[in-house]
């Protein structure tokens, strides 16, 4: 359990660090770019990123699966994948230029050419990380990352600051990006691991696999972002600056459970054939999920309003409303059925799934969003993933033959809850003490999540123990000369 811990933590550190563009630059963003140009570079972000999971069409993540599985095939899975993805992303950048004039009418100026080049330089050769991540390498996949991070910040931020021009700032990303794809042919050409060996069958093999998952991965992330496409086709870009701040949690939330899901997934996988191995893994990580998130979303209600206005300044007060629905996509993201359904090779039920989703997401949107303003659409979102995620539980229910009791460890999970909501005056009794909200607020966090952690662990959630064990080994551990 130590090395998987391990992996975990260092991918979800690199997940982190890769989501850093959409994570960190907004808080500098937002201080260089008025409201109105800040909304339109999060409308360019919003069809760069329904794009790239349409070019990608998960065929990039099934090498977590498929490497794992058949090993001896490495050479040809990584061929065969860069192959399939240049093909799939060539045959979508046409058909978005040929559907030009149709786009121009739905956005607020013309960013189809760098849009374009972006998705097409993004996606292909982004196979990297998860073949480091199928060998068992996560250091490889954190220093990627790291480096990544430095030079597309660095970049956004540089030519934003000089010039404050948006379609420049889209350019500079293209060029960040066709740079990556230039360093990682050079890479992998030395090493000689393309090879000419594409087998129809095995090409068939490995799209039947991912496409189930890759259509499921388009409509959630349509779903995803639908909001912010009515806002933005509706209310204009300052409504849309306001709601991309108020749903920042998002991408944070899923770039920390891409981080644990894509170590875990591969262990699943072996563990799959050994009696209730799998879902015994799947149960303590569940656990795990709970610890990490339960009180980060009670901080994150609790004190909605200083960490919008700290973070990106008091310009962005209206998004606090949308800030606080978002939170509870936290809860959601802690139970992930489907990622211990796919061990089974299965994966037809994740496109149902959504599909049913984004029905939910869009019945909502017109429901809601006339009473309610920029919050429908947030709460659409989140009903939905609430649905989704029921469906998930049903189908892990009829497919593994399992009762909703031994799907999960709702013993420790609700040990979790209980101690979260013990914790909570800590939070009340800090805000009748002096001294500048920013410190308070910090102290206040720190000790609250200290005492929750302490807490779960004397009602006898013993993974806690666990992983603060884990956490005092590598604070004690020296460098060895």
């Amino acid at each position: 359990m130590s090395g998987l811990m391990s992996r975990t933590v260092i991918l979800t550190v690199s997940r982190l660090s890769n989501f850093a563009i959409h994570l960190l630059s907004p808080l500098l963003l937002v201080r260089i770019l008025d409201v109105a140009a800040y909304g339109q570079y999060q409308e360019f972000l919003i069809y760069a990123t329904l794009l790239t999971v349409v070019s990608s069409f998960a065929v990039d993540s099934s090498l977590t699966y498929f490497l794992p599985r058949y090993p001896e095939r490495e050479q040809a899975l990584v061929s065969q994948t860069s192959a399939i993805t240049l093909a799939l992303s060539t045959v979508c950048l046409l058909a978005l230029m040929l559907g030009k004039p149709l786009v121009l009418k739905l956005v607020s100026y013309d960013f189809v050419a760098p849009l374009s080049a972006y998705v097409f330089f993004f996606v292909n050769l982004n196979w990297l990380e998860y073949y480091w991540i199928a060998k068992r390498q996560p250091r490889h996949v954190l220093y990627y990352s790291a480096v990544r991070l430095i030079v597309r910040v660095s970049v956004l931020l540089l030519v934003a600051y000089v010039t404050r021009d948006v379609l420049t700032i889209l350019w500079s990303l293209v060029a960040v990006e066709a740079l990556r794809v230039f360093v990682v042919v050079v890479y992998f050409a030395r090493r000689r691991i393309f090879v000419a060996d594409l087998r129809r069958t095995e090409v068939v093999e490995q799209l039947r696999f991912a496409s189930p998952i890759g259509a499921a991965q388009v409509v959630q992330s349509a779903g995803r972002d639908l909001g912010k496409i009515v806002i933005a086709s509706t209310l204009g870009p300052v409504a849309l600056a306001y709601y991309a701040i108020g749903s920042y949690l998002q991408p944070v939330v899923r770039a920390l459970r891409s981080g644990i899901e894509d170590a875990v997934f591969p262990e699943l996988v072996r563990a799959h054939d050994q009696p209730g191995g799998a879902v015994q893994l799947w149960q303590r990580v569940n656990v795990l999920n709970c610890v990490i998130f339960f009180p980060a979303f009670v901080l994150l209600v609790y004190y909605a309003e200083p960490i919008v206005t700290t973070l990106f300044t008091s310009a962005y007060l209206p998004a606090v409303p949308v800030f606080i629905v978002f939170a509870f996509f936290l809860l959601r993201r802690c139970f992930n059925t489907d990622v211990l359904l796919r061990t089974t090779g299965q994966t037809g039920f994740v496109l149902w799934g959504v599909i049913g989703a984004l029905v939910i997401n869009i019945a909502l949107i017109l429901l809601l969003s006339g009473e309610f303003g920029m919050i429908g659409p947030a709460i659409a979102f989140i009903a939905a993933e609430i649905a989704l995620e029921l469906y998930y539980a049903q189908q892990a229910r009829r497919k593994l033959k399992m009762t909703i009791a031994n799907l999960a460890d709702w013993r420790n999970i609700m040990r979790i809850a209980v101690s979260c909501v013990f914790a909570i005056p800590i939070l009340v009794a800090f805000g009748f003490l002096p001294g500048p909200e920013l410190v308070r607020v910090t102290a206040a966090s720190l000790l609250y999540f200290s005492v929750v952690l302490f807490a779960a662990y004397r009602l006898g959630v013993e993974d806690v123990g666990r992983v603060l064990a884990f956490a005092w080994t590598l604070l004690q551990r020296r460098p060895t000369s």
